[in-house]
Parts: C-alpha cells; structure tokens; sequence
C-alpha cells in the first residue's frame, strides 16, 4: 500500500520541497485529508521542517510500527534560528492531564483516526491540538520517534498570551475529566512557571539537552 501525506498549513504560502500535497486549514482539514492522502499532519505558517526527508522518514515511522499517531522532538528557535527549548517526548494519558506534553508539529495521524474520533474543535482557539490528543491518545497506538523534526518559532500563538493559552488547556483539562481544584491549582502552576522560565531565558537557560539529532 502506498503512503502519501497531505500537508496542512494555516495559510497557503507555505511550499513543500518534497513531493508531497499541500493544503490549507480554511479549506476543511479532515475532508482535504481524505481526499489527499492517509496521513494527516500540521504545521503552522511560522514552523519548517529541520531536513527534507522528515515526512518521508515518519511515514515509514508509521508503517513499520503500525502507528495511528507518530510524533518527534520539536525546537523552539529564536528569530535568528537559535534553539532555545526543545519539547516533545514519550508521554501517556496520566501525563498529559498535567499539561499537553506533546510538540503537535511533530504529530502525524491517520485519516482513520479523524474518520473515527473527529478532528479539532472549533471551540478552542489555542488549545484544540491539546483537546484532540486528550480525546484519541488512549484509544489509538502512539510512536516516539526520538529525532527533532520542526523548527518552531518562539513567537507563536501559545507562547504570546499564555494566560490564555493555560485557561484553554484547563478548559480541556475539565472537559476530560480532570478535577476542578487540580485543574485551577495545574493553571496557576503552569503560568508561575511560564514567566520564570522566560525570566530565565534572558539570562541564558536553554533547555536543548534532550536526546535526538
């Protein structure tokens, strides 16, 4: 069975070097899936791949385990392409009621998975991506690949008003069954967090030693 990969952008001035169809999320992520290819994956207009044959390599991630859902390490990097952070990881359901763990450019599903369990909710503006792990990520078999695959820069949506952003991860949090009290104490931890971390930051703390090229 060939494997194709339809690439979705939040806006149409993205260009992919490697063969592969390219879409925009106005029109219609889980029908432009299904009629583009098997697997589905996402990256904002501010994000690049870090090598030509990243979709390629996860592809066959997938095929060779089996994989419903795969995803990688992502690179926060300045304006200038310096790594400053890197997310991602192995991480299961019990994990990610704490926070979304998981670096959603890196993630690449299966038409299969949205025919069954539905895509984003238009209901959340910045934590969607975390609803939609929440609601398959028990259901579905998830690899870790341990390679860093997306650049993403630091000056994205969650990162520029993450009051916000942690409300709606709250929200979801909520939503799937997390506790009222651990949910609001999890919000003001995270935001606490958030600041010293960029606080931080100014000084020089990176986070740029997890494994994976």
């Amino acid at each position: 069975e060939q494997i194709s990969a339809s690439v979705m952008t939040d806006n149409s001035s993205f260009q992919e070097s490697v063969g592969f169809v390219v879409g925009t999320a106005h029109n219609g992520f889980v029908d432009a899936i299904h009629a583009l290819g098997l697997v589905g994956l996402i990256l904002n207009s501010d994000d690049w791949y870090s090598a030509n044959d990243v979709i390629s390599e996860m592809v066959r991630f997938m095929e060779f385990g089996q994989y419903d859902v795969s995803h990688a390490y992502v690179a926060q990097v300045d304006l200038q392409g310096n790594e400053i952070w890197r997310i991602g990881g192995e991480v299961s359901k019990k994990q990610l009621f704490q926070k979304m763990k998981v670096a959603h450019p890196s993630c690449f599903v299966r038409a299969s998975v949205y025919q069954r369990y539905g895509d984003f909710s238009s209901g959340f503006r910045i934590a969607a991506d975390y609803d939609f792990i929440m609601r398959i990520w028990s259901k579905v078999k998830v690899g870790f690949l341990p390679r860093r695959i997306v650049q993403m820069q630091m000056e994205g949506v969650s990162n520029g008003n993450p009051v916000k952003s942690y409300k709606e991860s709250m929200a979801v949090s909520l939503i799937h069954g997390k506790g009222v009290l651990p949910a609001i104490a999890s919000f003001y931890y995270e935001c606490i967090k958030h600041y010293l971390i960029m606080l931080a930051r100014i000084f020089g703390y990176r986070n740029i030693h997890k494994r994976g090229v």
